[in-house]
């Protein structure tokens, strides 16, 4: 599975127009998502603190899928 830095804990939206994306966990800002940055530097290896977002709040269309299939159980 594609490591996806919106759905990192420690990814975030910086203030900064010249470096809009940044990495709490390896504690730096990149114009560039961080993966980007970590695979250039790694030789296309993946970034190692990766760490899955708990709550991940679902686009409306996909709640409605989610739920459907939460709802059928199997006897």
């Amino acid at each position: 599975m594609p490591i996806d830095c919106h759905k990192c804990i420690y990814y975030y939206v910086t203030w900064d127009p010249g470096f809009p994306h940044g990495c709490r966990g390896m504690g730096f800002k990149g114009r560039r998502y961080p993966i980007n940055e970590v695979r250039h530097i790694m030789n296309g290896k993946d970034c190692l603190m990766f760490s899955a977002k708990k709550n991940l709040i679902l686009p409306k269309h996909q709640q409605s899928a989610a739920d459907s299939s939460s709802s059928e159980t199997v006897s």
